[in-house]
């Protein structure tokens, strides 16, 4: 994947997966133009510690990878970010995303719209693990 473009990270961990989304937001071509970022792939390392297999397809569905791993190899979701992390580089050319963005399973009432990370944010978050103790952790980790 050739990246011209700044691009976006879009992060979904869950519970035994973790699910990567890579947007490009376009040039403008004026300063009244608005932008809309547009998917240019996306894939997901599921089974984690069970069967890891990763999977990314361009958005044309071209695939990129289907590689199936020990499970040694991806035992926790650590593995799994750091092969994610691994693969990502090589796919951007070690070009950082201008943003990055994680769904977050359970914000309580204080966090119903996105927000910028911060150690704060991560306290107030940690503290909302017992709601949601199959997703809450790896959400974290992720972040």
């Amino acid at each position: 994947m050739s990246t011209p473009h700044p691009v976006i990270l879009v992060v979904n961990a869950g519970s035994s997966s973790v699910k990567v989304s890579i947007y490009v937001v376009p040039d403008a071509a004026h300063e009244n133009v608005e932008i809309q970022p547009s998917l240019a792939a996306h894939g997901q390392i599921e089974g984690i510690g069970v069967a890891p297999r990763l999977v990314a397809r361009m958005a044309d569905g071209r695939e990129v990878t289907d590689q199936k791993f020990p499970v040694e190899q991806v035992a926790d979701h650590d593995a799994a970010f750091r092969l994610i992390r691994l693969t990502l580089s090589v796919a951007l050319r070690d070009t950082p995303p201008v943003a990055i963005g994680h769904r977050v399973v359970h914000g309580g009432s204080e966090f119903a719209d996105a927000v910028r990370i911060d150690d704060d944010v991560i306290a107030k978050l940690e503290t909302l693990v017992p709601l949601a103790p199959l997703h809450q952790p790896h959400n974290l980790t992720a972040i």
